[in-house]
């Protein structure tokens, strides 16, 4: 920007620093009137000086002497001025004098000249203004700076004149860092304030800045605005929002100085405004997006939808952007005229008032499609006009259709409701029945409208009423479902129902009441069958305590019995070898069965021994490898395995936690006799394997045999149990019992699945 002051001091350059073009540019923009003239001949004048003179044009001061605008009583004075600044060379004169415009109307002027250089001629350049205002307009400048100087103090932004090429603050209101809530003690180490920012701006940011700083010095682009916004960390640590618009003022002279004059305004709580607007906006499009009507905001002045779903064109058939089109085509023609008087009357509405009515919209193939049209103002023009209005459009084709489905869906509900067993009341907190339904059974003696309308205390003796008062308030203030007992005296004794409730909504519940009573019976004969079963429990333990004392006896009866066995078979044995020749045929026979049958009778005692010890004796469980233990478990039956040419088949097996002994007797057990109820003509194959089943192992051992009838299944597990003849299969039936009460302690089960001459498969449980 030029300083006037300096260029009226230079009395007379060698070479001028400006052009004439310039100095004219400097007069029109001058706030005063200003004029060149030569000897007071006129040269040049902006528009204010034309106004001083109460003229039209410019052209009509150019060439005219400025001696015929002075007061003819002052003119000598103006004539002296001009002769003196002509001959002396003065820098600059002060006039006062009296101008006497074009319109007759004399003004009292204090005028300023200087001499210049204006197209190859000595001039003088004159600056005019009304004497009598001067102080005046003096003060209202003081007073207008105060203003602007207060104005700059309480505003938030932060203004800013800064020297481009210096960097120096030549004006600043607010400090940014103050904005930001730093200090000067925080530039520490930086150059300067421009230094210390740079380094808070968000790096994702910078690129703008650089860019925007780019805008601000092109030539293309000088007097514009350039607008920028960027984050910055406040003192806080918290990312803040700064809008930042800057613009450059003309050199100040030719040595590159340049000002601009920056506003940066903190819009964080804008931007997060513009988010919440932004997911509101969002969170409008899902609602809309998803209610079954039609909504859209309607602009009346231009005719247009600036807000809609795409509802209407959905159900009429159109394409998604046929909103856009003139809304007055949606319309079936016969419905037209009606259609724009309904849009007339829309324009009218007050706020608050709804417009409804039901037109005729036409399909995408032509016909007709009755809607309901609903309106209300959306925005009111200053007049109170509608400006814009939201608009509902609902389908009445659609609505009779779910109309229907709830009207049948409501008989369904009826019927179900009629079909409980139980009373169904519908009360509100101030105990008033507002919908009750009866049971099946009391339909024909309790009618619906017996109740309705009416409160409880109406219904049940005032004590009773009191406690489902108090019930139902519970039921509203916790939203909790509540149950009472309620005893009716009749004249059978007393009958019992219990009182369910339930809140429905904010102001009512639900009670629903049931007959108790063939409960309560149930439950009088349920606590007989428990002081039965407690009986039998008894009954239980005594014969607990009896197995367990049998179970003793049949250790030490077996414990006691195999020795006399060992004697008869010692004694037999050495009656055979002493008397050989003295023994016929016969007798040899005899002493053979004894023999025999005391060794079978030794057999039976060991395996009683066994069974009675399989809880007693049991050991502790611990962790056992099946597949180590099928490899002794095949030791031990190796003699039977070779004469039998048995293939056994042992498939991966887990480890478990088990009694080894007892394990090892059961897959014993099993294991031979698979093979010993093997087909003549057949290898007997025996396959063992295991699968995991939830918290337990199911075990498989499968034979080829001879199989069995399934109506035994069960037979086969009790004691002294057998299905073939001794001579045949030997045995003592013992065997699968002891397996049965081994599977058993481990917390399993056992069972069989065979056919005959199909060979069986035994199945057994472990817990894993």
């Amino acid at each position: 920007m030029l300083n006037l002051s300096a260029v009226m001091q230079e009395e007379k350059p060698a070479e001028p620093l400006y052009t004439d073009n310039d100095f004219e540019n400097i007069v029109d923009i001058s706030p005063y009137p200003i004029l060149i003239h030569k000897m007071g001949v006129m040269r040049y004048a902006n528009e204010l000086c034309v106004e001083m003179f109460e003229l039209e044009t410019a052209e009509q001061v150019i060439g005219t002497n400025l001696l015929q605008y002075i007061h003819p009583d002052d003119r000598q004075i103006l004539m002296e001025a001009i002769a003196k600044g002509a001959t002396e060379k003065v820098r600059y004169t002060l006039l006062n004098a009296r101008m006497v415009t074009a319109k007759g109307r004399v003004v009292n002027t204090q005028t300023k000249s200087a001499s210049l250089r204006f197209r190859g001629e000595d001039c003088r350049l004159a600056v005019a203004y009304e004497y009598d205002h001067h102080t005046k307009v003096e003060e209202e400048l003081k007073n207008k700076n105060l203003i602007l100087e207060k104005i700059a103090e309480i505003l938030p932004d932060s203004f800013i004149v800064v020297d481009n090429k210096t960097r120096e603050v030549i004006f600043e209101n607010k400090s940014l860092l103050d904005t930001l809530g730093y200090t000067s003690q925080d530039l520490n180490g930086y150059e300067d304030q421009f230094d210390f920012i740079q380094h808070l701006i968000h790096k994702e940011d910078l690129r703008k800045l650089v860019d925007a700083r780019k805008d601000l010095f092109d030539e293309n682009k000088r007097g514009s605005y350039v607008a920028t916004e960027y984050r910055v960390k406040d003192k806080s640590g918290k990312w803040r929002w700064i809008l930042s618009r800057s613009t450059l003022f003309r050199k100040l002279d030719g040595k590159g100085h340049q000002l601009s004059f920056g506003i940066a305004q903190d819009i964080t709580l804008l931007k997060e405004y513009e988010q919440q607007l932004t997911e509101q906006k969002q969170l409008l499009d899902k609602i809309t997006a998803t209610i079954p009507n039609h909504i859209s905001i309607y602009d009346i002045a231009s005719n247009k939808s600036v807000y809609y779903n795409v509802k209407l064109a959905h159900i009429l058939g159109y394409p998604a952007d046929y909103e856009n089109d003139n809304p007055l085509d949606r319309f079936h023609p016969d419905y037209l005229p009606t259609a724009i008087d309904s849009i007339r009357k829309i324009a009218v509405l007050k706020e608050g008032e709804i417009f409804s009515t039901v037109g005729e919209y036409r399909n995408a193939d032509g016909s007709k499609r009755k809607m309901l049209t609903r309106a209300t103002p959306f925005l009111m023009n200053e007049d109170g006009s509608v400006k814009q209005a939201l608009v509902s459009i609902t389908d009445l084709q659609e609505l009779e259709s779910t109309q229907l489905k709830l009207e049948a869906s409501e008989e369904k509900r009826k019927a179900i409701l009629y079909a409980l067993p139980d009373l169904l009341f519908q009360i509100n907190a101030q105990g008033f029945v507002t919908d009750f339904y009866p049971n099946i059974d009391s339909r024909d003696i309790l009618e619906r409208m017996q109740f309705i309308g009416k409160n409880v205390r109406e219904i049940v003796p005032e004590e009773n009423a009191l406690d489902v008062l108090k019930m139902i308030g519970e039921v509203l203030s916790t939203g909790e479902m509540k149950t009472m007992e309620y005893v009716h005296e009749g004249t059978d004794g007393p009958l019992h129902y219990e009182f369910r409730a339930i809140q429905v909504n904010s102001a009512e519940v639900i009670i629903v009441v049931r007959d108790v009573n063939s409960l309560r019976s149930a439950q009088n004969q349920l606590q007989q069958k428990l002081n039965e079963i407690s009986e039998k429990n008894t009954q239980l333990e005594k014969y607990i305590t009896s197995n367990t004392e049998l179970e003793k006896f049949a250790y030490i009866a077996s414990h006691d019995l195999r020795e006399p066995i060992r004697s008869i078979v010692g004694f037999t044995q050495l009656l055979q070898k002493r008397n050989p020749d003295n023994i016929d045929t016969d007798s040899k026979e005899f002493l053979a069965n004894i023999i025999s049958s005391a060794q079978h009778m030794n057999k039976l005692v060991h395996g009683l021994l066994d069974f009675s010890r399989v809880e007693s004796a049991g050991r502790r469980f611990v962790p056992i490898n099946l597949n180590d233990l099928l490899k002794k478990v095949l030791n031990d039956l190796k003699v039977s395995i070779e004469e039998n040419d048995a293939v056994i088949e042992i498939a991966e097996l887990p480890e478990i936690r088990a009694d080894e002994i007892q394990i090892r007797q059961l897959f014993q057990n099993l294991i031979s006799n698979a093979i010993k109820f093997r087909k003549e003509d057949e290898t007997p194959v025996v396959k063992v394997s295991a699968l995991k089943k939830e918290d337990e192992w199911l075990f498989t051992i499968a034979d080829n045999g001879i199989g069995m009838d399934m109506k035994y299944s069960k037979k086969v597990f009790q004691i002294f149990s057998r299905l073939h003849s001794s001579e045949k299969y030997h045995g003592t039936g013992i065997g699968l019992a002891v397996c049965k009460k081994i599977v058993e302690r481990h917390g399993g089960d056992i069972w069989i699945e065979s056919t005959p001459g199909n060979g069986a498969t035994f199945y057994f449980t472990v817990s894993g």
